[in-house]
């Protein structure tokens, strides 16, 4: 439990430009290994408009998941906070219902733990897409540049 409050910090204070990011010519690849054919033709009838839409794109994905990653460190910070009346709760109703509170608390710890878990591996998720999007935000404002 200790482990997951550390990680859970750790995730919380962590810069979303931190290492792992791919340098501009990898992404550059990438991106065009991404690329479908309508964006290929597209790009070749009129190319500073279609790098402006690109840009406009990221720019929009990148905020929406910087947005998501907010939204799921407050729930994290949430359910820490929450825990121990949360806890309680659990064990009054199954002491109310007849049932073993200390199964109950283990249940409850169990899922506290689970439900930890997700949130972390799902701030890893969107971290990781963060980076890719930004990296292909990078590559768009420099091929958008090339042109003007």
């Amino acid at each position: 439990m200790k482990k997951l409050i550390i990680l859970f910090l750790f995730l919380l204070y962590v810069p979303l430009y931190a290492t792992g990011q791919q340098d501009l010519s990898d992404a550059t690849a990438n991106f065009y290994k991404s690329e479908s054919i309508t964006d290929k033709i597209k790009r070749k009838i009129s190319p500073k408009k279609y790098w402006k839409a690109v840009i406009n794109d990221y720019e929009i994905i990148t905020s929406e998941i910087s947005a998501s990653i907010k939204e799921i460190k407050l729930e994290l910070e949430k359910l820490r906070m929450t825990k121990d009346i949360e806890m309680r709760q659990a064990i009054l109703f199954a002491k109310s219902i007849g049932e073993d509170p200390k199964q109950a608390r283990v249940d409850f710890l169990e899922t506290y733990k689970e439900d930890i878990e997700f949130n972390i591996q799902f701030i890893r998720d969107e971290i990781e897409y963060y980076r890719l999007c930004r990296s292909y935000l990078m590559v768009a404002k420099n091929e958008l540049s090339k042109l003007e």
